[in-house]
């Protein structure tokens, strides 16, 4: 199910067109919520 989530989360950044530092610390702030 982590895969997966990785997954989504690796295609959203892609979508979004965010650079690595931005997707990052998206995920650093996700994982502590």
């Amino acid at each position: 199910q982590a895969r997966d989530a990785a997954a989504d989360y690796a295609a959203r950044v892609r979508a979004l067109g965010l650079s690595p530092d931005e997707a990052l610390a998206i995920a650093k702030a996700a994982l502590e919520a």
